[in-house]
C-alpha cells in the first residue's frame, strides 16, 4: 500500500504546474501555480556573531487540489487528494527557490493512517460555499497559525495576490483551525479589508471536509526566520491606510513621537515576571504601555504607526511594528531560549533598527528543541538603560524615510 501511495503522489507531483498565466490541465487532482519568484534581502549584523548575510526566499506558489478530502484536528492535520494522503511538511527553503516542488511542501502519510483518519471521520461535510468556483484555504497548514502574530504574517500576506487568485478562479474563503473567537473577528476585519465585498470569508476551527476546489498558498514564510521582502511596503502603505478605514477616527494619525512599551502581563507563559518595574524605568523616558490584546485592528495601525520607538516583550503583540514607520527602532525582550531570527528578520525586512535584549531564565524550561518555548525570565534594567538610551539619543539625529517622503 505504501508503494501504491508513493507512486500515486508521484504522478500528482509530476503533473504540476508551474507557468504564471497559463490554465492548467483541469484533469490534474493537485497543481502548484507559481505567484511570485522567489526574492532575496540583506540580514543585517545580529549581536556581533553573524556578518551581513543575503537571505534569499522561495517563490511563492498556490497549491491546487481537486476533490480533496481535509482534516483538521488538535493533533494532526491530512489531505486526502484521489488515493494519497498528505500531510504539510515544517517550513523550509526548497532546493530551488526559484523552482519549488510538491515535495518541498507535502509529506505523505502511511495508508493505514490515512484509512484509520476516515474511520474516526466516518462523515465529511461537504463544503458548499455560496459562492461557486474555487476556495482560498487559510489557516490549515499549521497549529502555529492560530495565533495573531503569525497569521498577519503568515497567512494574510497571500492576499498580496488575489487579484491572481481571482483570475484562478477563487471566489471564497475558508479560514481553518482558528479556535479563538476573538482572532477570528480580527481575521475577518483583515480580509474584509482586502477583498472585494462580495467575497464570501468562512471559519471552520476543527472540522473534516470534502471540498471540490481548494488551493493554499505556499511560501509566504519561513518559520521561525526568513520573510517575504514585499511585506514591509504593503503593510506599511496598502495594508495600513485600508485597516484605518475601518475607524474614521484613526485616519488622521501622527507622524512619529509615541514611545511604546507592548506589554505581555495578560500572556499565560513567556511572560517578563519584573515587567512592573520594567515598564516604571521605561516610563521615566515618557513611555506607554500597550496591549496588543485589547487593541481594536484600526488601534493596532494607529498606535504603531505614530511610533518613534518600540520597546516590547516577545510575542504575537510584536508583529504590529509591520505598522510602524521604516527604521523605527525596536528593542526585542526575550528570554535566552527563545531561538531564531523571527523578528530579526521582519525588522531587516520593515527596514527598522533592531536590536534583541536577553534576560534571565526565572522557569525551568519545558520545551524540547524546536518546541514552542514557554519558560518566563526577568531583565535588569540597569542594563536595559543604555540600549535605549543609545536609540533615543539616535532619534534626535535621524528623520524617518516615511517623513522625509511623505508617505504617511
Amino acid at each position: 500500500m505504501l508503494r501504491q501511495l508513493i507512486i500515486s503522489l508521484a504522478r500528482a507531483i509530476k503533473g504540476q504546474w508551474l507557468a504564471l498565466g497559463l490554465t492548467r490541465d483541469q484533469g490534474d487532482d493537485v497543481a502548484l501555480v507559481q505567484l511570485r519568484q522567489s526574492d532575496s534581502y540583506v540580514r543585517a549584523e545580529f549581536k556581533d556573531q553573524l556578518p551581513r548575510e543575503r537571505i534569499e526566499t522561495p517563490a511563492i506558489s498556490a497549491l491546487h487540489v481537486s476533490k480533496a478530502h481535509i482534516v483538521c484536528d488538535q493533533l494532526v492535520r491530512y489531505l486526502l487528494v484521489g488515493d494519497s494522503a498528505c500531510s504539510f511538511t515544517k517550513p523550509v527553503l526548497p532546493d530551488d527557490p526559484d523552482q519549488p516542488k510538491l515535495t518541498d511542501y507535502l509529506q505523505p502519510v502511511l495508508s493505514s493512517d490515512a484509512q484509520n483518519l476516515i474511520k474516526n471521520y466516518p462523515r465529511f461535510e461537504k463544503f458548499k460555499p455560496s459562492n461557486t468556483g474555487a476556495c482560498l484555504v487559510l489557516g490549515y497548514h499549521f497549529p502555529i497559525y492560530n495565533n495573531y502574530g503569525h497569521f498577519l504574517l503568515d497567512q494574510l500576506p497571500a492576499l498580496f495576490f488575489w487579484k491572481q487568485l481571482s483570475r484562478q478562479g477563487i471566489r471564497s474563503i475558508l479560514v481553518i483551525g482558528i479556535q479563538k473567537e476573538y482572532l477570528r473577528a480580527k481575521i475577518s476585519q483583515m480580509i474584509a479589508c482586502l477583498v472585494p465585498s462580495d467575497v464570501e470569508v468562512i471559519f471552520r476551527p476543527y472540522c473534516a471536509l470534502y471540498i471540490k476546489k481548494a488551493v493554499f498558498p505556499l511560501g509566504l514564510s519561513i518559520h521561525p526566520s526568513i520573510k517575504q521582502p514585499y511585506l514591509g511596503d504593503w503593510f506599511r502603505q496598502s495594508v495600513s491606510a485600508r485597516f484605518r478605514a475601518l475607524e474614521p477616527e484613526t485616519r488622521e494619525t501622527p507622524l512619529n513621537g509615541r514611545r511604546l512599551f507592548v506589554s505581555r502581563e495578560d500572556a499565560s507563559d513567556r511572560k517578563l515576571e519584573n515587567e512592573s518595574d520594567i515598564f516604571d524605568g521605561l516610563s521615566e523616558y515618557g513611555f506607554e504601555k500597550v496591549l496588543g490584546s485589547k487593541l481594536s485592528l484600526a488601534e493596532s495601525v494607529k498606535v504603531f504607526g505614530a511610533a518613534e520607538i518600540v520597546v516590547g516583550i516577545c510575542g504575537a503583540s510584536l508583529s504590529n511594528i509591520v505598522f510602524c514607520k521604516r527604521g523605527t527602532p525596536l528593542i526585542n525582550i526575550c528570554g535566552p531560549e527563545m531561538a531564531g531570527f523571527w523578528y530579526k528578520d521582519l525588522a531587516d525586512v520593515l527596514g527598522h533598527d533592531y536590536v534583541r535584549y536577553e534576560g534571565d531564565t526565572l522557569t525551568s524550561p519545558t520545551n524540547f528543541p524546536g518546541e514552542r518555548v514557554e519558560a518566563n525570565f526577568s531583565v535588569n534594567i540597569d542594563e536595559l538603560r543604555p540600549l535605549v538610551d543609545s536609540r533615543i539619543s539616535q532619534l534626535a539625529k535621524d528623520t524617518p524615510i516615511e517623513e522625509q517622503n511623505g508617505l504617511l
